[in-house]
């Protein structure tokens, strides 16, 4: 007997036990090499659909676009069923009651999909939108919902940074600012930076609240007055806020993108001003290109915001060739530097400026 080969299972309960069998197929749960095995089982699901499909464990997600709905829908029923027919090849099972899809448009687009379905083995999928059971689907820790607004993501950053502000002001009695600094990052800060590069540029409304209960936070390690000026707290505690940690993971993402040190899938993302303008170098040749988009729900997503950020603080950071940790000193650095060290306002209701 060994790890892949002869191994035997029985099932136990309370006191009854049935009779070994010899296991045919699969690994032994909670193994070390388990998930290896496993990758290695499916590495080639990707040759059984002509759609972009992506793959994290056992986590499968498939990717199509069309402009006509009728054609995305038959197109996807046919790519569904090449995958079903796929996972019965390779004795694998795929459950049609947690299999679901959802549709990706503009929120201001207006269409009729009650007659369009999409189905396995004539069990149709639930669809994940609004109007339906779900109006969100959580994809590696992340909610996306149809209109790519975050909000259900980002009300539930804000529900989990709502609770741990309750544990920082109980421990503010007996924990002096540098402990609860600490407390900070290790439970605000990972909800606020976990993927921020995707839900960072969710419109201000949405933003409003999680930004409001970062400054109370701030407001609640430095042990200050309610409604005290922070700008001076995050430059105090060298903590950025919401939009620039945004900018600052943007900037630390495009700079890999320009090393080449991200995956091959990113090579052609974006592109030069000097490879669109070619008969003509300008000032800006080095800069990245910016493409025209025609609509609020585009010019928020990554192609078109990405190379704006870059061009914005390229002017600051020069021509230099930086590593990731040159950048992250060089960004922070600026960033903080922009911050008031010191706010007086004529607000009757502000204690810090009224003593």
């Amino acid at each position: 007997m060994n790890y892949l080969s002869e191994r035997q299972q029985y099932v136990e309960i309370e006191n009854s036990s049935s009779n070994y069998c010899n296991i045919e197929c699969g690994v032994p749960q909670g193994s070390i090499l388990g998930p290896l095995l496993y990758l290695i089982y499916v590495n080639d699901i990707g040759t059984c659909t002509e759609s972009d499909i992506f793959s994290f464990a056992d986590d499968t997600t498939l990717v199509l676009s069309d402009a006509n709905a009728n054609n995305l829908f038959q197109r996807a029923n046919y790519e569904v069923d090449k995958l079903y027919n796929w996972f019965c090849a390779n004795r694998l099972s795929l459950n049609p009651q947690k299999t679901k899809y959802i549709i990706i448009k503009p929120s201001n687009m207006k269409y009729d999909f009650s007659g369009l379905t999409i189905s396995i083995n004539d069990i149709s999928l639930c669809r994940i939108g609004i109007g339906q059971n779900e109006e969100s689907t959580k994809f590696l820790g992340i909610q996306i919902d149809e209109s790519l607004s975050w909000r259900n993501h980002v009300n539930y950053i804000n529900q989990k940074i709502s609770r741990t502000l309750f544990v920082i002001r109980q421990a503010q009695h007996v924990l002096n600012s540098d402990s609860l600094k600490t407390l900070y990052f290790a439970l605000i800060h990972p909800y606020i930076s976990y993927g921020l590069l995707a839900w960072g540029n969710a419109s201000q409304t949405i933003l409003n609240r999680t930004k409001i209960l970062q400054k109370r936070a701030l407001r609640t390690i430095c042990k200050a007055n309610y409604n005290s000026h922070t700008d001076p707290l995050f430059k105090k505690l060298c903590i950025l806020n919401l939009k620039d940690q945004f900018e600052f993971e943007v900037m630390i993402f495009m700079n890999n993108f320009i090393q080449k040190k991200l995956p091959i899938s990113f090579n052609d993302m974006f592109k030069f001003n000097y490879d669109v303008q070619v008969n003509y170098r300008t000032r800006q040749a080095n800069y990245l290109f910016i493409t025209r988009c025609k609509n609020s729900f585009a010019n928020r997503l990554p192609l078109f915001e990405f190379p704006k950020i870059w061009n914005k603080w390229k002017e600051f950071i020069g021509n230099d060739v930086l590593s990731q940790s040159q950048l992250k000193e060089k960004m922070k650095s600026l960033m903080l530097s922009q911050y008031a060290t010191l706010i007086r306002c004529t607000n009757s209701r502000c204690r810090d400026c009224q003593n």
